[in-house]
């Protein structure tokens, strides 16, 4: 059963996402028609590593605007599932943002709650504004990443049962060349004192988006946005060695 789901709208098909949706459909077809006993072939060690070391935020000025199939979306959420999560809790939802009119409405959400904390600090900056509204116009999918907090195991498991749960989408995005990056906003910007509760604003918009959430048991940890990238180039990892890190005892 996958998490849960809210979709919605149209889906349009660029040249290179049709090229890597055929794609997807020939693996589908190969992997129905070995059957469901069929011994699974594991990547090796180098594949992993590699599909891991390649993983990179890929922000939405680098998309294209053009749209990833739905197809493709739904295995990243299907993959979130097989996160690990203490007493299989499953404590992750997902709100997905699919529309025209539902992405700019969380664009306008997050570009109001910018303006209301940054008003109130005398910092805001009206190209900020603007650009949080013109992100959502090229996502193709923005997914609002939420935990339950009334399960049985400790806050903190969940919340981080909820990260790996994202990991593992960014990875399978990763693997089909699909940029996507979690962002904070909204969440950051809450004029409430630190801690896990949503602004009033952000938990009615959600409540309001899915039957799912519940200001009360449910908090928002952020959006994943997710965008067609085309044939742009990788970016390159950036990372200090993890020998600057750990220590051996």
């Amino acid at each position: 059963m996958l998490p849960t789901l809210i979709f919605g709208g149209t889906i349009l098909f660029g040249r290179t996402l049709a090229k890597r949706n055929a794609k997807f459909s020939e693996t589908k077809e190969l992997s129905a028609s070995s059957g469901d006993d069929a011994v699974c072939s594991l990547p090796t060690p180098a594949q992993t590593l590699k599909l891991v070391e390649t993983r990179r935020s890929i922000f939405t000025k680098q998309y294209t605007g053009r749209s990833v199939n739905r197809e493709i979306v739904k295995e990243m959420l299907d993959a979130a599932r097989y996160a690990p999560n203490h007493h299989i809790t499953e404590p992750w939802r997902f709100i997905i943002f699919e529309s025209p009119e539902s992405k700019q409405n969380v664009a306008l959400l997050l570009a109001e709650m910018y303006k209301k904390k940054s008003r109130s600090q005398g910092s805001f900056k009206q190209a900020k504004y603007d650009k949080k509204i013109k992100s959502a116009s090229k996502a193709s999918h923005i997914v609002a990443i939420c935990v339950k907090t009334d399960t049985k195991s400790m806050l903190m498991e969940e919340v981080c049962a909820t990260a790996m749960a994202v990991q593992n989408m960014h990875l399978v995005a990763t693997a089909y060349h699909v940029g996507a990056y979690w962002s904070s906003g909204g969440v950051s910007e809450s004029t409430l004192p630190p801690g896990f509760q949503n602004a009033p604003e952000m938990a009615e918009f959600l409540s309001q988006s899915s039957p799912h959430f519940d200001g009360n048991t449910t908090v928002c940890l952020g959006w994943f946005f997710i965008g067609d990238c085309g044939d742009a180039t990788w970016p390159a990892g950036r990372r200090r060695p993890i020998e600057e890190k750990i220590s051996w005892a």
